[in-house]
């Protein structure tokens, strides 16, 4: 019974490591997607563009990460509301980024990123013959009536294996 309530007295954060994570916060933000760029806007007021960084990973995902710094203070703080510290946010997006189509600009507190889609590329694919699978009509020899090149008594070229209209 002593242990009971020497433990119910007992200093709570005495167990509690010596560092504890910050939470890490998600500013408020807008993603619209535009026929050619998804466009995002992130409200970063007070932070200055060395604070902010970004990187793009596996082509369709954007990671923002930064830090707002508090200002110093002289009095003594009755109330704080606003969120500081490190922030991150990552996303998705729907399609490819062209990496080389992507601008930042950080103006009055909101952080403006465009980003490029990638574009789909076309490519030819060539088709080739399996063997005997891809010829049309006879054998090609001269008993059947082509020879070598492959034209018949005559020497016109194209009636082989097909019905006459």
């Amino acid at each position: 019974m002593g242990d009971l309530i020497q433990s119910f007295f007992a200093d709570p954060f005495a167990a509690a490591p010596a560092v504890v994570p910050v939470p890490v916060w998600v500013p408020a933000f807008d993603i619209e997607e535009t026929e050619d760029a998804y466009i995002l806007e992130m409200d970063l007021p007070g932070v200055k563009p060395e604070d902010v960084n970004m990187e793009l990973r596996e082509g369709n995902v954007l990671r923002i990460t930064g830090n707002y710094h508090e200002r110093e203070r002289t009095g003594t703080m009755r109330r704080q509301g606003r969120r500081g510290g490190d922030f991150e946010y990552d996303v998705v997006l729907p399609g490819d980024v062209n990496a080389e189509q992507i601008d930042a600009t950080l103006e009055d507190g909101v952080l403006t990123v465009r980003l490029g889609k990638a574009q789909p590329q076309a490519r030819r694919i060539q088709v080739r013959g399996g063997g005997t699978a891809g010829q049309v009509g006879g054998t090609g020899t001269a008993a059947a009536g082509g020879g070598a090149s492959g034209r018949g008594a005559t020497g016109a070229t194209g009636s082989q294996g097909r019905a006459s209209r």
